[in-house]
């Protein structure tokens, strides 16, 4: 999968007139390292191909910590001075850009420089059985961490202390944070199901939503639950979703468009006397694995043309709306011709 990958960039560089393709990781997204090369930044370094060859520029520091994790070449540079080095691999060709690159990187450049960011996103689509693997297990960590969690503990405890509680909880088994722990509580589910945490105590009665996610070995999982107390009508509700969410589970496989899965969601929510009209269409999943938010992030209207593939991995997260709150849940999904939940 990984030369797969890097022999679509190389027809991309054909197509866009390209001589070399330079590609940004840092410690806050190495996506495109992992999809390509297996490889995590020490802080920052970039991946060069050209239609000949490849390796990467990396801190004069930290050449040897890369020597462990890749036997292409490596040219080092100051950690203060990379345009020099980046400048001179550059001369005289024609760069395309995948990654968030700062301008003062580039600023030496001569030739002409292309954003290469948004048709080479499709390199992240698909999984292969090691990256499957990998997001299986930060999936289910996640799924673990909130089965287990209590929430009649946390009654007259603030939302900020169920977030570093859960915080804590991810940081024992795995790498950190996918994103900051979203907890939402009644006051506040009127308008949104997914906030950071505040002062707010937990009543008696009420709803506590938890978005969370864990990065372990270097790929990512977010899942979303809801916890009721005394709140008999709307974890009633609640459940009429999730069974509604996983009757559309059973209809993901490749193929779908993903206008064609709202259609599914609203159909089968209308059979449990459900607001289908109140789904919250525009954000109703998105592509997850070496990062959270991997396009494509739908559904809106310019994805009418996109379809679900095999091993696609992606999240279905749907959010309706009551008058007096707004219930919402979240999997992740192996896209198969019998699609898995990762996050059972």
């Amino acid at each position: 999968m990984m030369q797969k990958r890097k022999e679509y960039l190389r027809k991309l560089m054909q197509k866009r007139d390209l001589d070399i393709i330079l590609v940004f990781s840092d410690l806050n997204n190495y996506s495109y390292d992992t999809a390509l090369n297996r490889v995590k930044p020490g802080l920052f370094h970039y991946y060069y191909i050209t239609l000949r060859e490849e390796g990467f520029l990396e801190i004069d520091y930290l050449v040897e910590e890369l020597k462990f994790q890749t036997s292409l070449k490596i040219i080092p540079f100051k950690e203060d001075i990379p345009e020099i080095s980046l400048a001179k691999l550059t001369k005289g060709l024609n760069v395309g850009i995948i990654g968030n690159a700062p301008f003062w990187h580039l600023k030496d450049i001569q030739n002409s420089i292309y954003d290469l960011n948004k048709e080479s996103r499709n390199i992240l689509l698909i999984k292969d059985d090691f990256e499957i693997d990998k997001i299986k297990s930060s999936a289910k960590e996640i799924n673990n961490i909130l089965k287990r969690f209590d929430s009649s503990k946390f009654i007259r405890k603030t939302e900020k202390e169920i977030g570093n509680f859960l915080s804590q909880a991810i940081m024992k088994n795995s790498e950190g944070l996918a994103f900051p722990v979203c907890v939402t509580s009644m006051k506040d589910i009127k308008q949104t199901t997914a906030s950071f945490p505040s002062k707010r105590k937990i009543s008696e009665k009420d709803i506590i939503v938890i978005d969370a996610g864990v990065v372990k070995e270097g790929f990512y999982s977010d899942c979303t639950r809801m916890y009721f107390l005394n709140y008999k009508e709307a974890e009633d509700n609640y459940i009429k979703l999730v069974n509604a969410h996983k009757r559309v589970i059973s209809k993901i496989k490749p193929g779908l468009y993903l206008k064609e899965i709202v259609k599914l969601y609203k159909e089968e929510l209308k059979k449990e006397n459900l607001p289908e009209e109140t789904l919250e269409i525009e954000d109703l999943g998105h592509s997850i694995g070496f990062y959270v938010h991997e396009h494509p992030m739908f559904y809106s209207s310019e994805q009418e043309n996109i379809k679900l593939e095999e091993n696609m991995i992606i999240t279905l997260e749907p959010e309706i709306r009551f008058s007096e709150y707004r219930l919402r849940t979240e999997d992740m999904i192996l896209v198969k011709e019998k699609s898995e939940v990762l996050t059972s």
